[in-house]
């Protein structure tokens, strides 16, 4: 299975990415495997070891629109709860969120790998 068929599965909705790319499958892949080493998630598991909650929302409001952007659903969901999460200052919940997050960021990966 390619890439892109492995992505679809996982729960990309490859036609409207499509759509959003004008078809161009290249410019697609290329900016997914710039995501792929995205230090972002560093950066937001850094700012919420450090409690530092105003930029772990920075953070993943970022990193969930890049996701969403890419069309990369999975992923995107879990970032939007971590960063509704955060925008209400509800913490109580986070360290699960982003055992999610990182989750399915690897998925992602592995995908990509």
């Amino acid at each position: 299975m390619d890439k892109l068929a492995a992505l679809e599965a996982w729960g990309v909705n490859m036609t409207e990415v499509m759509e959003r790319f004008l078809d161009d499958k290249g410019l697609y892949a290329d900016c997914l495997n710039t995501f792929v080493q995205e230090t972002g998630f560093d950066a937001l598991s850094k700012s919420l070891q450090e409690k530092n909650y105003e930029q772990a929302f920075n953070d993943v409001h970022t990193l969930k629109g890049v996701a969403g952007n890419l069309g990369l659903d999975p992923l995107f969901k879990s970032l939007s709860t971590m960063t509704e999460a955060l925008r209400a200052k509800d913490y109580s919940n986070l360290e699960a969120q982003h055992k999610d997050v990182e989750e399915k960021f690897k998925e992602f990966k592995n995908i990509m790998a």
